[in-house]
């Protein structure tokens, strides 16, 4: 069996080094206390943090994860299973809400959404005589097509 020693450019040392990996605890994340567990890159020359990409982004998902669970904050999977449901594109969906275009997007690759799109999101998909009403809206206002709407009205 062998061992990958890892290395990553540590900019105090100016050279890539090897890393260790320490354990912490977030206690706290928006007012919330969430504990959850982080792991961080350790230089294994000088002891200073390094930015790790896979470990940061591994860090983030738990931390979203355990964020929205406690908060109930809508998660992508509940987003894409309702847009698959409706079979509706992601920039059909912001143009139902009057959304940014890139808006569901990132909250479907795991960015949180604020409260109240969260709060709309859960809305729309617990309750389809609101979705309809909005997919009606969007139609009057021409930011969806007649085919859209005609998929989505009844």
């Amino acid at each position: 069996m062998s061992i990958e020693k890892r290395k990553i450019y540590c900019s105090k040392c100016n050279e890539n080094v090897e890393y260790l990996i320490i354990n912490e605890v977030k206690e706290e994340y928006k007012n919330v206390i969430v504990n959850v567990e982080q792991n961080i890159g350790i230089c294994s020359q000088c002891k200073e943090r390094l930015y790790v990409t896979e470990l940061e982004e591994a860090n983030l998902d738990r931390l979203y994860t355990k964020y929205r669970e406690l908060t109930g904050i809508v998660s992508p999977k509940d987003i894409i299973e309702f847009r698959e449901k409706y079979n509706i594109s992601q920039r059909e969906l912001v143009a139902i809400l009057d959304w940014g275009k890139m808006t569901i997007n990132r909250y479907e690759r795991g960015s949180l959404p604020n409260q109240s799109h969260s709060e709309i999101l859960k809305l729309i998909i617990s309750n389809e005589n609101y979705f309809r009403e909005k997919v009606k809206d969007a139609y009057k206002m021409g930011r969806i097509t007649e085919k859209i709407y005609n998929l989505n009205k009844s």
